[in-house]
């Protein structure tokens, strides 16, 4: 545990040392995930689509804040959709227009947990999302990943709508079953409810301050993710890969501990208690100290006896 301890504070120093490289290169490979998803998902526009538009968007997202590259990644998604049918972007450009108007303007720093969520459901890791957001954000988060996963459905039934166009079998408006299909999906009511159930377990067990709290929760939420989707599998008649949801809940559990291991590390064996009293209430105070190793630097020099000398002597006779 020492050794990662250290290795750990080593890792947070280079970080730290250099930021100003580490910082540009974060921005750009998050820009690259997300415009790739984003491209993966809708990819209506030809031009978009393309590998070096993915790298270009991701670049400009280096030289922007966040608040940008929200507006630029809700821009491409538009026109993407614009490709596909005019009402529907409109549909799109409304829905996201409410939903930052309600809740985006008021917490301006829950925007990347938009772009976040599609991504994680992207690449099959969507238990992360909840237990991220309960260890990390808390309640205030819910409404940004129920979001997110509400764009993640809504780019798949586009994608099913479009296909249905092509393949000569569709008799509606596109406009229509997109939004009735998004609403109506069972997949994601699964999701939200999970999504909601998943976080505030997690952020009420911290909130009981039991020791290795943290760890727990985390442990305890991936259990409770996968029960609530096998369970709402079965009511619901979807197919639920069972064993897929286990290694997708045992990686996102990994994941998202190795993440609070680099957030803060608390050593409960120094724990303490303190107890003491005033004219009007008695406290009961319990302090946690945190978990810091700093490396030893050991310097070892040889001393010599002034005046001594090693030599070979000689004999008599020689």
């Amino acid at each position: 545990m020492e050794k990662l301890l250290i290795y750990r504070e080593k890792l947070i120093k280079f970080l730290s040392s250099h930021w100003q490289v580490c910082g540009p290169l974060g921005k750009f490979i998050g820009g690259l995930f997300i415009f790739y998803v984003i491209n993966s998902l809708f990819g209506y526009s030809k031009i978009l689509s393309q590998p070096f538009s993915t790298l270009v968007l991701a670049g400009i997202c280096v030289f922007l804040p966040f608040s940008m590259t929200f507006l630029l990644c809700n821009l491409i998604i538009i026109i993407h959709l614009s490709m596909v049918s005019v009402e529907i972007a409109i549909l799109y450009l409304i829905i996201v227009g409410i939903y930052y108007l309600l809740y985006q303007r008021m917490f301006p720093e829950m925007r990347y947990l938009f772009f976040m969520t599609p991504v994680f459901f992207f690449f099959h890791l969507s238990a992360v999302i909840p237990l991220f957001v309960g260890t990390f954000i808390g309640i205030t988060g819910i409404p940004a990943i129920v979001m997110g996963t509400f764009l993640y459905i809504f780019a798949q039934t586009v994608q099913s709508g479009v296909v249905q166009v092509n393949n000569g079998s569709f008799g509606s408006q596109l406009y229509n079953f997109v939004l009735q299909g998004t609403i109506e999906n069972k997949e994601l009511i699964i999701y939200i409810l999970c999504f909601i159930f998943v976080a505030a377990l997690i952020v009420g067990i911290r909130r009981m301050q039991v020791d290795y709290g943290w760890y727990f929760s985390i442990f305890i939420g991936g259990i409770a993710y996968v029960i609530i989707v096998l369970v709402g599998g079965f009511f619901t008649g979807n197919h639920v890969d069972i064993g897929g949801e286990l290694v997708i809940a045992a990686v996102s559990i990994l994941v998202v501990m190795i993440m609070q291991f680099f957030q803060i590390v608390i050593d409960y064996s120094r724990k303490e208690t303190l107890e003491f009293e005033d004219e009007d209430y008695y406290y009961y105070v319990k302090a946690i100290p945190k978990s810091r190793v700093n490396e030893e630097e050991i310097n070892i020099t040889k001393i010599n006896p002034a005046g001594k000398k090693f030599g070979f002597k000689k004999h008599k006779g020689e």
